[in-house]
């Protein structure tokens, strides 16, 4: 594996046309020469992007819910602001993983009564973990774009 550096923006574009010298064109330059080559696969990839570097990046936002609203509440804040952020320009892609529709559940460890029956407390958030460790479970939201 190795890692291919660009020449500077202003060098790239000031004497050459765009189409021809930003990623994606270079990117299918080299697959369309490297795809002869019998020896082996050579596939060119654009490595993902460094978060918070770059124009395609994108961001990430969280609103969180610190008073006595509710889900709906808060499911129609985040409605207003993903409908107010969809109107700047420089962002697009705004979206949001909040569904005020999901079921919650909220579990409370009897801390006392675990020891007594001889279950370590860690080993009940353990076993909480891998039931449910691929479900994120909070009052906030995630909200993603990207800039243009």
């Amino acid at each position: 594996m190795f890692f291919v550096g660009f020449k500077s923006f202003d060098e790239r574009y000031s004497s050459a046309n765009i189409r021809t010298q930003n990623a994606r064109a270079v990117l299918l330059g080299a697959y369309a020469n490297l795809s002869k080559v019998q020896e082996g696969i050579v596939l060119p990839v654009n490595p993902p992007s460094i978060p918070w570097l770059g124009t395609t990046g994108g961001m990430e936002m969280w609103i969180q819910n610190k008073g006595d609203g509710g889900s709906a509440q808060l499911a129609a804040i985040v409605r207003e602001f993903i409908a107010k952020a969809k109107q700047r320009p420089e962002l697009s892609g705004v979206t949001s993983t909040f569904n005020a529709a999901s079921q919650q559940l909220q579990v409370d460890v009897d801390r006392t009564k675990s020891e007594t029956l001889g279950v370590p407390v860690q080993d009940v958030y353990s076993v909480m973990q891998t039931m449910f460790g691929s479900l994120y479970v909070r009052s906030s939201t995630r909200i993603a774009a990207c800039g243009k």
